[in-house]
């Protein structure tokens, strides 16, 4: 990582190159300064100082500039750029036996937060928890399910349902239509993949993707998802696509321009100082804008197991109305 950063204060006035996913991460968990790093904008570097309230705080999942965090039983939303804080009642569950997500910018009316959650090794069984907005509580239902084995990572929306996918890739289908809950595990695709890699679910465009990564010098392979087969079916291109991927959160964007396109984009920095890692799929290889990094693995390269994910810069200021959970906005 460079050794010269600025500070990034809500006061800058940013051009549009300042607006594209930046990288956050915290390099020291006892501390509230977290560094962003800027991919498309030759991986400019910042500080950011978090709320000293949000000391020793995990973030669960990102959407909309928007980070879901949590501090023992303590689950809350803080958007870093316009330094909000929404509290939501305390979580029902166990984070370290949970994906958790939710499905709107929390000062939407339409807002709900969810988690799904597995029970144990010796039961078959999927706990689902949700709250929406203007709810004082959570709601706690337990389904029986022998075909799926959780892999903690982010749920994807996709076409009105929430998707979430087995090392298997087994995908669970969670629907919160009309006010219910509704949970299951397709029957296809059904054990496709016999390994226990890193699974990342996204929306591209019209497609449910899936990247998967390997051990070693493997290559990173991509998957959508064939709605008529039911099957997983293999990908060579992005197109003119990018892919942001993250244990707390992935999402796809169309590249501003050429270079930046068919890639995904890893929360890992180069050690020389090259800046964030990508995988180009003309290649089939590692590499990054700010030097001659080129490898089949992450070798060379650093990561943070906690609190380091993608963030959609979000600068819009919320009304008091808005930062209140148990208060939906007014609708228009």
């Amino acid at each position: 990582m460079p050794v010269g950063m600025s500070t990034f204060t809500s006061s800058q006035v940013l051009d549009a190159a300042h607006l594209s996913p930046l990288l956050l991460f915290s390099e020291d968990n006892s501390s509230t300064v977290y560094s962003l790093v800027n991919p498309m904008h030759d991986n400019e570097n910042y500080l950011m100082n978090f709320s000293e309230l949000l000391l020793g705080a995990t973030i669960r999942f990102q959407k909309g500039g928007w980070l879901l965090m949590s501090r023992k039983k303590k689950l809350f939303f803080y958007n870093p750029f316009a330094r909000e804080i929404i509290i939501l009642p305390d979580f029902p569950g166990c984070y370290f036996k949970c994906d958790i997500s939710f499905s709107s910018i929390p000062t939407s009316s339409d807002c709900i937060v969810f988690a799904v959650e597995e029970s144990g090794p010796d039961v078959n069984e999927v706990s689902v928890h949700c709250v929406r907005r203007g709810e004082q509580d959570w709601s706690s239902y337990d389904f029986v399910e022998e075909m799926y084995s959780p892999l903690r990572n982010t749920i994807t929306s996709f076409d009105g349902a929430f998707y979430c996918v087995g090392y298997d890739g087994a995908l669970g289908n969670l629907n919160l239509a009309n006010g219910n809950i509704y949970w299951e595990v397709l029957e296809k695709p059904c054990q496709q993949f016999k390994d226990s890699y890193p699974s990342f679910l996204e929306q591209c465009g019209a497609d449910l993707l899936l990247v998967k990564l390997g051990c070693l010098e493997m290559p990173v392979r991509i998957f959508r998802l064939d709605f008529a087969e039911m099957e997983w079916v293999k990908v060579d291109s992005l197109g003119k696509h990018m892919l942001f991927i993250s244990d707390i959160t992935c999402f796809s964007a169309i590249a501003p321009n050429s270079r930046m396109e068919n890639k995904i984009y890893f929360p890992r920095l180069c050690l020389n100082g090259g800046g964030v890692l990508f995988n180009s799929l003309e290649t089939g290889s590692y590499h990054s804008f700010g030097s001659q990094h080129f490898a089949k693995n992450f070798c060379g390269t650093k990561g943070w197991l906690r609190n380091c994910t993608w963030i959609e810069p979000n600068w819009s200021l919320s009304t008091p109305q808005e930062l209140d959970w148990f208060k939906p906005p007014s609708l228009p």
